[in-house]
């Protein structure tokens, strides 16, 4: 029915983890907006810490990935049939020597989400995602939220005892794999993970990845 990216389509530094350059982060966003383009399915995008580290590099996740109408992060929700989606803005800035300055999630984010879920119908199923929860925030507010699964991406696990403690799905996706395939119906969610051998081996043939 729809894709959600869960964050770092781009990379913010090279091998020797040194910070890319202003043309060379323009020249991913533009690739990977070249290639979203041409998917047959709607597409949303969460931001990852590499995606808008520097100051600067916002305004190029904006001109190619669109941006937030009134906020300062890309939070956002909708509806699809009885299901409630909500997006955060999993942000991580970095100084120009690429050292950390401040991350996710900030003050008026944990109040926009707290407010989201609160519109939400008591009905509908909750799906939350995020790059990372840097702050180690969202378990304090797991009571309230009432969500069904929560999204994220980065590179470890988070909160795995945690979520299965308040019944919350864990949707982490590996950088060892592609992507979560996810089930919802009324009654029912399960997913299965698809790791890149089994995508190169679907689209190129066993043996030729």
């Amino acid at each position: 029915d729809f894709l959600v990216y869960t964050g770092d389509l781009i990379s913010r530094y090279g091998v020797q983890k040194e910070a890319l350059s202003p043309e060379t982060i323009d020249w991913q966003a533009r690739r990977i907006q070249d290639i979203m383009l041409k998917l047959r399915v709607p597409t949303f995008v969460s931001t990852g810490n590499h995606d808008v580290a520097f100051e600067w590099s916002r305004k190029t996740w904006t001109t190619y990935m669109g941006g937030p109408w009134d906020r300062m992060t890309d939070d956002y929700s909708f509806d699809y049939g009885p299901y409630h989606f909500t997006v955060l803005d999993g942000f991580g800035h970095y100084s120009a020597d690429n050292k950390p300055i401040s991350k996710s999630l900030t003050p008026a984010q944990v109040l926009w989400l707290k407010q989201d879920m609160g519109h939400a119908a008591a009905s509908q199923r909750r799906f939350l995602f995020v790059h990372y929860d840097y702050q180690n925030q969202l378990p304090a507010l797991f009571d309230d939220l009432d969500i069904d699964m929560l999204f994220y991406g980065h590179s470890g696990k988070r909160h795995s005892d945690v979520l299965y403690h308040h019944g919350i799905l864990e949707g982490h996706l590996p950088a060892s794999d592609a992507y979560r395939l996810v089930y919802v119906t009324p009654d029912k969610i399960s997913s299965e993970i698809v790791s890149w051998e089994k995508l190169m081996e679907e689209a190129y043939g066993e043996g030729k990845g």
